[in-house]
């Protein structure tokens, strides 16, 4: 049993010495790399983290007017206040960069741990709060005010740096073990290059035929959020939306082994495997074979052809079936098809255990988080 009572009750306020948040000016871009300056909004804040790669850039007369107001430092917590709403991530660079209103830039004061107040921003526990105070029909907004409100309990600084350690060291077991995964799914690309070639050039010549000719692509069944439960009960079944597994309901759609396809967000066109009894939502787009073919070999192939091209739609991406069923797809010989397959399901097992085995830490991360934060 944790002893919370030395805890200190505070309030975003008596922890950051600065909460604001970034330009509401409209930004132009521009393609100069070498001389924009990075601008980054609520959608560059993914997972707990900045995602980089996809960064815009602003010219340097517009960022000479908003750096004066804003410099984001090593060390700041940026808080998305719309979209991904109460997620945020750790400034871990001394790189000059703008942020848009989009995101409130916290500075923490002295004598906390910055990494114990990432994950606590970042629990279930902050989350409530965060949606408790969401005001907007659109696109609901997290006001400054509310974000300065939000309660924390601090315990002494000892004990926060133990907790930072024992999330860091559960977080990097699952991040080694989905390492393992995406190496074990480079080896299998490379051994259906090597048995096929590269299906967008169809390098080796063979038949053509429609993705709609070869397999019925229809979408799942709605499903209430409130009906999704985030782990395991008896008598549930593994409900598929269109970025992958989401929880377990009390229905399922389907019952066999079929590839899906996400059909909607900005990871449209993400491939999966779904075996046995499972729920596929209005979301996920289920492949029904027409004819003849290995699930192993169509799922690789898909995932290669990087269906998400097709998407169409700049503020919520989508996929419309119709589309996808007039994709050209090379269809190698069904006995080529059935040797891939015998290779690859060694390599198809190990990440099925390494999968499960990611579940189980992160259930264990999930626990700590509501043992430490709830």
């Amino acid at each position: 049993m944790i002893n919370k009572e030395d805890w200190a009750k505070k309030t975003f306020k008596d922890v950051f010495s600065i909460i604001t948040d970034g330009t509401h000016q409209t930004p132009t871009y521009t393609e100069d790399t070498v001389n924009g300056f990075k601008f980054l909004s609520s959608k560059d804040v993914v997972g707990g983290s900045i995602n980089w790669s996809k960064i815009k850039y602003i010219p340097e007369s517009l960022h000479n007017q908003l750096y004066a107001r804003l410099a984001p430092q090593r060390n700041d917590i940026l808080l998305a206040k719309n979209g991904t709403t109460g997620i945020c991530a750790l400034v871990d660079t001394d790189e000059i960069f703008d942020i848009y209103v989009s995101l409130a830039l916290l500075r923490p004061k002295s004598g906390f741990n910055v990494k114990y107040l990432v994950r606590f921003i970042n629990s279930p526990t902050a989350k409530r709060q965060f949606n408790s105070h969401l005001k907007g029909i659109g696109v609901p907004n997290l006001h400054l005010s509310e974000i300065r409100k939000t309660k924390i309990n601090i315990p002494p600084l000892p004990i926060q740096q133990q907790i930072v350690s024992e999330l860091d060291s559960l977080n990097n077991i699952i991040t080694k073990k989905k390492q393992q995964l995406t190496d074990l799914d480079n080896l299998a690309l490379a051994t259906f290059y090597d048995m096929f070639g590269d299906p967008v050039s169809n390098e080796k010549g063979w038949d053509i035929k429609l993705l709609g000719k070869i397999s019925s692509l229809k979408s799942g069944q709605f499903v209430n959020a409130s009906d999704i439960q985030s782990q395991f009960i008896k008598g549930h079944y593994p409900c598929f939306g269109g970025n992958g597994m989401r929880g377990y309901t009390k229905t399922f759609t389907h019952n066999g082994e079929f590839v899906l396809i996400g059909r909607q967000g900005a990871l449209c066109g993400n491939v999966k495997i779904a075996r046995d009894e499972f729920h596929a939502t209005e979301h996920a787009v289920v492949c029904t074979p027409l004819v003849n073919y290995e699930t192993l070999w169509f799922y690789y192939l898909l995932k290669i052809l990087n269906l998400n091209k097709y998407a169409t739609g700049a503020a919520q991406p989508g996929l419309a079936v119709g589309k996808l069923e007039k994709i050209d797809i090379p269809f190698s010989p069904l006995l080529l098809q059935n040797k891939f397959a015998r290779q690859i399901e060694a390599i198809e097992n190990q990440k099925d255990f390494i999968t499960k085995s990611i579940v189980d830490v992160q259930q264990l991360f999930d626990y700590t988080m509501d043992k430490y934060f709830n």
